[in-house]
C-alpha cells in the first residue's frame, strides 16, 4: 500500500496496552483506508495500490519505517501480507498480532452532511491553536473554546484552559467577505475560519 507522506496516522494510536486492539493501525482493505484511534480521537486516511495487501491490524512502527525506507520523492509504501510487513528495501517484520478484533469504527463516524445548512464548521490553524495552548500552559491539557453562536462570523472566540486558571486567549475569526480578493484573504493573520 502507498500513503501520503504528510500523514502520520501512527501518532494517534492508543498507548493503553490494556486495550491492545487500538494500539495498532487498522487497514480496511474494502474501503482502502487506514484507521487509528486512541479511544477519544480517530484519524482515517486513504491508501492506494493496496490490492495485494491483507486487511487487519498493522503495528504503528511499520508506518514510520515505511516513510524512512521510501525515497523522499515517492509516497511511503509497505506490503501488508498475512503475517509480515515488508518495506521497499526488502526488509520485513512480523505483522501485529491481533489479540482482539479492531472496534467497528464506522459506528462512530458522523452521519451528517458537513455542507448542511444546520452544521457549523470551524477551521483552525492547528499550529496556531497549539501555540495558544502552550501560551496558556495547557500543552498537555484540554482547552475550551467559547463561541457566540449569535455572531459566528465576526465574534472573537474565547480560549480557556480547564484547570480553573485565570489565563485565557482570544482567537479572531478570519474575514471571509466576498468583497475581498483571494490574495487579501490569504494574507490575513487570523487563522480561524467559521462558516455556517
Amino acid at each position: 500500500m502507498n500513503f501520503d507522506r504528510k500523514y502520520k496516522i501512527q501518532s494517534i494510536v492508543s498507548q493503553d496496552f490494556s486495550r491492545p486492539n487500538i494500539t495498532n493501525v487498522f487497514f480496511d482493505k474494502e474501503k482502502k483506508r487506514c484507521v487509528a484511534t486512541n479511544g477519544v480521537a480517530m484519524a482515517i486516511i486513504e491508501v492506494s495500490d493496496c490490492d495485494r495487501d491483507v486487511g487487519g491490524q498493522i503495528q504503528p512502527e511499520a508506518f514510520t519505517e515505511a516513510a524512512k525506507k521510501t525515497s523522499k520523492h515517492l509516497p511511503p509504501a509497505l506490503d501488508a501480507a498475512k503475517d509480515t510487513v515488508t518495506f521497499p528495501d526488502g526488509c520485513s517484520a512480523p505483522r501485529a498480532h491481533e489479540a482482539q478484533p479492531y472496534p467497528i469504527y464506522e459506528r462512530v463516524l458522523p452521519t451528517f452532511d458537513p455542507k448542511d445548512a444546520n452544521v457549523v464548521r470551524i477551521s483552525f490553524d492547528a499550529a496556531l491553536l497549539a501555540k495558544m495552548a502552550k501560551a496558556l500552559g495547557a500543552s498537555q491539557d484540554f482547552v475550551t473554546l467559547a463561541v457566540d453562536l449569535t455572531n459566528l462570523s465576526t465574534a472573537p472566540m474565547l480560549v480557556m484552559v480547564s484547570k480553573g486558571q485565570e489565563a485565557f486567549g482570544v482567537l479572531m475569526p478570519a474575514n471571509t467577505a466576498d468583497s475581498m480578493d483571494k490574495k487579501a484573504r490569504d494574507a490575513l493573520s487570523a487563522r480561524v475560519l467559521v462558516t455556517k
